[in-house]
């Protein structure tokens, strides 16, 4: 009965505790949801993630905007302590966004896949008001619009 007992304490200690399923949020949001015709915002994607991979993102199509730049980008976040570790993973895609036309405008959902199962964001509502007559903000070189390198003299 001794043996038995702790072979079975034994075991509970050895045993890996049960792996929770993989937390996902996907969500969508934009840096302000009021924009005048001539100004740019910036539309962006978040996937957080204990475990799996990001495969196969779609933006949403983002009708009634110019797409001027885009920029995905990946982070790790490992935490040890306490006999316990921890990781997670943030992808995310960022645009900016120009609008087209006036009025209330949804931007609708992206998509990833995520261990074969598709993650869909929430769709983003914004009012697209008149031309502000404010000059446009300088292109933004980590969007992609260009990259100037401060260590090379043309």
């Amino acid at each position: 009965a001794r043996l038995t007992s702790t072979l079975v304490f034994a075991v509970a200690i050895a045993a890996p505790a049960v792996a929770p399923a993989a937390a996902r949020s996907f969500t969508a949001r934009v840096d302000r949801t009021q924009v005048g015709l001539d100004e740019t915002l910036i539309y962006e994607a978040t996937l957080t993630l204990d475990d799996g991979r990001a495969q196969d993102f779609k933006p949403p199509s983002f009708d009634g905007f110019r797409v001027l730049g885009q920029q995905p980008s990946q982070s790790t976040q490992i935490q040890m302590g306490g006999g316990a570790s921890f990781m997670q993973i943030v992808y995310s895609w960022r645009f900016e966004l120009q609008p087209t036309k006036k009025g209330t405008v949804t931007i609708g959902a992206a998509t990833v896949r995520v261990d074969g199962s598709e993650q869909r964001t929430n769709p983003v509502t914004l009012r697209v008001a008149d031309a502000t007559g404010r000059p446009a903000p300088a292109p933004t070189p980590a969007m992609g619009r260009g990259f100037v390198d401060p260590f090379f003299a043309a």
